[in-house]
């Protein structure tokens, strides 16, 4: 299943015609997790279309509750405050995919798309997710 999940993905960067030079992985909400899909499918995305995957690029520094549970957008971005770090610039000055597997509210995506764009420099920066759920 993952397989298709990255052929189906690649394909649609591909028919999107980005020029992405870099997929930056959103870092897990929950450490605990048994499986957490974001790597292992940006690899492979990486592998099929031949762009460098910066697993480690943003890593999150703060502890915070999951979100899930909470609704307001402001009181999501308040929790997500500082709650990431850039420890790779390599991505600076380069197009980067953005790549998590959950949409929800786009907090977390805004929080880390403007630190790539304030902190990492980044030249161009695209968003990708593989589900959309609306609370």
């Amino acid at each position: 299943m993952l397989g298709e999940i990255i052929v189906t993905v690649s394909q649609f960067i591909k028919s999107k015609n980005w020029p992405v030079d870099f997929i930056v992985c959103v870092p897990p909400s929950r450490k605990g997790r048994q499986f957490q899909p974001v790597t292992p499918v940006a690899i492979g995305i990486g592998k099929a279309l031949d762009i460098d995957v910066c697993v480690d690029t943003v890593v999150k520094v703060k502890d915070t509750p999951e979100l899930k549970n909470i609704f307001d957008f402001e009181e999501r971005m308040r929790i997500l405050k500082d709650a990431f770090e850039i420890r790779n610039p390599v991505v600076a000055g380069h197009n980067v995919l953005l790549f998590d597997d959950l949409y929800r509210s786009g907090a977390t995506l805004n929080a880390i798309s403007g630190l790539l764009q304030q902190e990492g420099k980044v030249r161009n920066l695209y968003v990708l997710t593989l589900i959309s759920v609306h609370p």
